[in-house]
């Protein structure tokens, strides 16, 4: 599975101008999240955090483990957006290419 960093790197945008490629990627992501992955977001964010502050706690920083688990939520970050955004988002966009010539013209 690939990830990209960029908007005109995914596949599915490459077609469309570039000043569109935000507004398409912010309607895929808004419309292919369900509760459920929220749900998943989240949990991935506390599993970020935790593993962080029990990483700390075990390398002898004890007390202040919990501000140090702080560095693991760009971690979780990442993997969210990697093992669940952007795969929802490019299927809604595959799911829906026909719909997305409302947007390119020609």
């Amino acid at each position: 599975m690939a990830f990209y960093w960029r908007l005109k790197d995914i596949p599915e945008l490459q077609a469309t101008p570039p000043a569109i490629q935000r507004r398409l990627w912010s309607e895929a992501v808004t419309r292919s999240l369900a509760p459920r992955y929220l749900l998943l977001l989240f949990a991935n964010f506390l599993l970020g955090i935790l593993t962080c502050a029990l990483a700390v706690y075990l390398l002898g920083f004890g007390e202040h483990a919990w501000w140090w688990a702080l560095l693991g939520l760009p971690l979780a970050g990442i993997l969210n957006d990697y093992l669940v955004t952007q795969p929802r988002a490019r299927g809604w966009l595959r799911e829906h290419a026909g719909e997305l010539d409302r947007y390119v013209t020609t």
